[in-house]
């Protein structure tokens, strides 16, 4: 019994692969990689294509609008930004967000601003404003409507705005409800 054992154990043989076989299993590999990194590729371009296509929806219902209603304009714009692109959405995009507020700015005409719940500046129509804190409302209308949620209007006199500008200013808010900052949108085009 013993010695049928010994026989078994010396029976067994691992199994070892041959240069060609690992050429084979590195191809497959590689297709594998090129498989999931084009799926991902085409998922994102999808994204991307849809992000855009709402986007230039969204601008066309602010520049076709019979009548400028700023507050629902400005409403428009902050929905754009916390909802697009999928995954992380331009308002946690720096650059993206202050790409959308020039083009935005350029094609109405209008001074757009966004800030955070605490007020600070993280796009602007003036980029030299960006990463400062919002001081141009004498009565605090910003930090009230991100407290409450109520758009409001008020007159912006400011270095950027001696004369003034009508500014209407809504929250940013998520599906839930949670307020992530505020869209500050002139109802009137900006002085050249």
């Amino acid at each position: 019994m013993a010695k049928s054992r010994r026989t078994q154990s010396t029976s067994v043989k691992t199994a070892k692969t041959t240069p060609s076989q690992n050429h084979h299993l590195l191809v497959i590999l590689i297709i594998v990689l090129l498989l999931g990194l084009a799926f991902v590729s085409m998922k994102y371009f999808l994204a991307k294509k849809s992000w855009m296509k709402y986007g230039i929806q969204a601008q066309d219902k602010i520049l076709n609008a019979p009548t400028r209603d700023s507050a629902r304009d400005a409403s428009v714009i902050a929905a754009t930004m916390l909802k697009f692109p999928e995954g992380t959405p331009m308002f946690m995009q720096p650059a993206v967000l202050a790409q959308y507020v020039e083009v935005i700015s350029q094609q109405t005409g209008r001074d757009l601003v966004v800030v955070d719940v605490n007020g600070k500046i993280l796009a602007d129509t003036v980029v030299e404003n960006v990463g400062q804190v919002w001081a141009e409302d004498k009565a605090g209308e910003v930090m009230l409507t991100i407290q409450d949620g109520k758009p409001r209007e008020f007159e912006e006199v400011s270095a950027d705005y001696p004369n003034g500008l009508t500014q209407t200013v809504v929250p940013v808010r998520d599906d839930s409800g949670k307020i992530h900052g505020a869209v500050i949108f002139s109802a009137e085009n900006r002085p050249e």
